[in-house]
């Protein structure tokens, strides 16, 4: 028989679809619409149809509520990006957040593996001399060098004061002072091969002693501009030749580009969660103790947390393997995850460890409390 008042939300239509032939559409809908329903309420096959009938008649409904009739997902987009924006998202198989994405970066989390694989490649294309360019005798980086040390600079007198000078190029022709010439003279084949110069007097005082004497100072040449100059050059070159290493090895370049991208992300993502969840590490108390204490005593139950980025990992990457510490707190986070297993297989391991105890079993001298049997009928006479 089919449904008098046909009121069905219209959601629903078409839910009771396998059950249309042998039930009227409208009945076999509402019915796969209620045990939709039901399949929400947590132990709902431990339930019996008693109990669900009479909660049934107190449940509350969304009545009036349309903007939350209207939703088609259980979050809208706007909602999920405010959290998103809020308190971020974290690199678990379904965003989870992981210990590593607020503090991963101390353990190289996404930092050392990728590092591992640039380094291999870097090491395969020096084999085959890729970067003779870069870092060979004559190379973009060895000139650099060499010229930062100063292997390159020249100091040249061009005038003595007073002298007439037939050398031009900028030279004063009667100096009041002695010029000079500020060079960095970079020979081929080394890259930037060329002559930066510029000149530079040497401003000579009266010491003020008797007949007019004139200071000795030495000369001390300045290399600043030229060696700016020299280095400008330098730098567009590297730029040349590291694009045309690029161009060469695209392979490498694309994962060495893409490493970086990944360490850079790493980073971030450490320094914008710890200030989501306000973490200043600059304010950490440090070289406190109970900290310490609080750590060795929670190595067991941090051992039992072996998801990805999680305690076990952040704390194994961290202890230094080489040391008897280091090897204790991987030890005693086994020993927790052992502990586990042996009471999952009903193992008792009450009896596993000394028991211990935070004070001493001697006993502080008191004042007594009680009275003696004479001091009580003294006390009951008057």
């Amino acid at each position: 028989m089919a449904l008098e008042d046909k009121n069905l939300n219209p959601k629903f239509t078409g839910y009771g679809k396998k059950l249309h032939r042998v039930v009227d559409p409208d009945q076999a809908d509402a019915a796969q619409a209620v045990a939709y329903g039901l399949q929400q309420v947590k132990e709902v096959f431990n339930s019996t149809p008693q109990q669900l009938a009479t909660v049934g008649n107190t449940l509350e409904t969304t009545k009036g509520l349309d903007k939350i009739e209207a939703l088609t997902a259980p979050l809208p987009d706007d909602v999920i990006d405010f959290y998103k924006d809020q308190f971020g998202t974290g690199t678990g198989a379904r965003n989870e957040f992981l210990l590593t994405d607020i503090i991963g970066t101390v353990v190289g989390y996404g930092i050392t593996t990728e590092l591992e694989g640039v380094n291999s490649a870097i090491q395969a294309m020096e084999q085959v001399g890729a970067f003779t360019e870069l870092t060979g005798t004559y190379g973009v980086y060895t000139t650099m060098n060499k010229v930062l040390v100063g292997d390159f600079d020249v100091v040249e007198k061009t005038a003595d004061a007073g002298s007439i000078s037939a050398g031009g190029g900028g030279v004063d022709p009667n100096p009041a002072y002695p010029q000079y010439k500020v060079k960095i003279v970079i020979p081929a084949p080394y890259k930037c091969a060329d002559t930066y110069e510029e000149v530079q007097v040497h401003e000579i005082k009266l010491n003020g002693l008797a007949g007019g004497g004139q200071s000795t100072d030495p000369f001390s040449p300045d290399f600043t501009a030229v060696r700016e100059e020299a280095m400008s050059c330098l730098i567009n070159k590297a730029k040349e030749v590291i694009q045309d290493i690029a161009d060469a090895y695209p392979v490498q370049a694309a994962l060495s580009n893409r490493a970086h991208e990944n360490i850079e992300a790493q980073l971030q993502r450490d320094l914008d969660n710890q200030e989501k969840a306000a973490i200043d590490l600059v304010a950490t108390p440090k070289n406190t103790k109970t900290p310490l204490i609080r750590l060795a005593n929670g190595l067991h139950q941090s051992g039992l947390d072996d998801s990805l980025g999680g305690e076990s990992f952040i704390l194994e990457q961290m202890a230094d393997k080489d040391t008897q510490a280091g090897q204790a707190i991987i030890a005693a986070m086994r020993e927790g995850r052992n502990i586990r297993r042996l009471q999952d297989a009903g193992i008792p391991t009450n009896d596993l460890f000394l028991s211990t105890t935070f004070r001493t079993p001697e006993k502080a001298p008191l004042e007594t409390s009680t009275f003696t049997v004479k001091e009580a009928r003294d006390k009951r006479t008057t």
